[in-house]
């Protein structure tokens, strides 16, 4: 049983849901008075799980905060213990939405909302081929091997960042974006071999549909032992988003482009609530949305490789700005990794890096056209 809460003003509510193999059962009312209890039955335990994700993402959107529990995908707290708990914001998303400052774009600001699935890591103990982590060997399947480059004339071993049991991930997916099954390997290359890290030959991102016949793999050429992580084990757990300032979403005066238009006021309620909201944490995630050190981290490295992977004719600079914006919207948050500094994992100067595909190549399976920005 998970228990949420939510107190301000005169309300003061709970909210329970437990998932029992196909039934979920959800208890609710006021703290102080009888609660009332609703219980749905679905055709597969792994949909009841699905529908307890969503709900649960939804309350937390609404400004519930949960007790008692710990919040962690159910899933990944057997090999670690309890896993790391995130900590409370100050400002938290519910006091955004709800500042008097932003009551005029409160209505266009909410559907912005997209549901992340926050990733915490632990000390790696032992080798569970399969298991999520960042960092470390990847656990390849028969016939895939690990991907090499092509930087300033030589090959190189792309370094390996991490890989994700996809089923875990499917749980928390509140949008049905990923798969239900497989594993997702994510490469990169920094800034490193003299090499310009916004080239395409620097990553790799590979999914394999299945989850068996899985082995550690070691790289064929070796690899600066800066850029050879160790390994963390990864847990995961829901997060609600909204879009950074200084991005395709968010703009200020003037920006007609954006979903959002802010007055010069509002742009600075906005960017300070947000920035209390997500600033000085480490945060990696999957999904949502980017948490941009600069501005235009999707833009930018869209912008970098769009006449190479997404090529129709036209150059994306004779683009007009409405239809760059629409090709910017198609982009989303594939994976974020901020600093891990148990295994001197950094990146850009904010120490992030961030992997972007297309809504439509994500629903397709197709991660060969991925891009890559690092602040």
């Amino acid at each position: 049983m998970r228990r949420f809460e939510f107190v301000e003003g005169s309300s003061n509510k709970f909210w329970e849901v437990t998932a029992s193999g196909n039934t979920l059962t959800v208890r609710f009312g006021r703290v102080v008075s009888k609660s009332q209890e609703k219980s749905k039955t679905f055709a597969t335990p792994e949909l009841a799980q699905k529908e307890q994700d969503k709900l649960i993402a939804e309350k937390l959107g609404r400004g519930y905060k949960e007790v008692g529990s710990s919040g962690t995908c159910e899933a990944d707290a057997s090999a670690e213990g309890s896993a790391a708990k995130l900590k409370p914001a100050e400002v938290t998303l519910s006091d955004l939405l709800g500042s008097p400052a932003l009551k005029r774009v409160a209505p266009q600001l909410k559907p912005l909302q997209r549901t992340s699935i926050r990733i915490t890591t632990a000390p790696w103990k032992e080798h569970l081929v399969g298991r999520s982590k960042l960092g470390g060997r990847p656990d390849l399947p028969a016939g895939v091997s690990w991907p090499i480059g092509k930087v300033a004339g030589r090959e190189i071993a792309l370094p390996f960042i991490a890989q994700f049991e996809v089923a875990r991930l499917w749980r928390l997916d509140t949008e049905f974006l990923l798969p239900s099954s497989g594993m997702l390997y994510f490469f990169y290359n920094m800034a490193d071999y003299r090499a310009e890290y916004l080239a395409p030959e620097n990553w790799r991102v590979i999914y394999h549909s299945g989850d068996s016949n899985l082995a550690p793999s070691e790289p064929p050429l070796s690899i600066p032992p800066h850029l050879d992580y160790k390994a963390r084990v990864a847990k995961f757990q829901n997060e609600v988003t909204l879009p950074s300032v200084e991005t395709c979403y968010i703009g200020g005066p003037g920006d007609t482009g954006a979903k959002v238009e802010l007055t010069e006021e509002e742009w600075k309620a906005y960017a300070n609530l947000r920035y209390e909201w997500r600033a000085n944490k480490n945060i990696h995630q999957m999904l949502g949305h980017a948490d941009d050190v600069q501005p235009y981290a999707l833009e930018n490295s869209y912008e970098s490789v769009r006449d190479v992977f997404f090529a129709d004719g036209r150059a994306f600079k004779s683009l007009t700005p409405k239809e760059q914006s629409e090709e910017f919207f198609q982009g989303r948050l594939l994976l974020q990794v901020d600093e891990e500094k148990s295994i001197k994992m950094q990146f850009g100067r904010g120490g992030r890096l961030y992997f972007f595909i297309r809504e439509q190549d994500l629903k397709a399976r197709d991660f060969s056209k991925v891009w890559v920005n690092e602040q």
